[in-house]
């Protein structure tokens, strides 16, 4: 199981917007080969980080998604509010 671990550095504006693009994010996820799960959460210590949870069942799958003309048009329809670029930690089960 691979499990990615993002952060959105987003304007004001954009974290208003964040929930309604996650949404299409987890639409277009959906029939993509190999997704599990998508979740937004929340850092307790932190509520103003804009985080996600991705769940692939492997790294291959997760790395087709990553190139993917969906996931970049995705991307760039939150570019209008980002800071910077996001930042991804990938992980896997033992």
């Amino acid at each position: 199981m691979i499990y990615v671990l993002i952060e959105h550095y987003l304007s004001e504006g954009g974290k208003q917007y964040f929930p309604k693009w996650v949404d299409a994010v987890r639409d277009a996820l959906k029939s993509q080969k190999g997704f599990l799960q998508l979740e937004q959460i929340k850092d307790m210590e932190d509520i103003d980080r804009s985080l996600l949870l991705l769940q692939f069942n492997t790294l291959e799958n997760l790395q087709l998604w990553a190139k993917s003309e969906v996931h970049q048009t995705l991307l760039q329809n939150l570019q209008h509010y980002r800071i910077k670029k996001q930042q991804s930690q990938i992980y896997s089960n033992i």
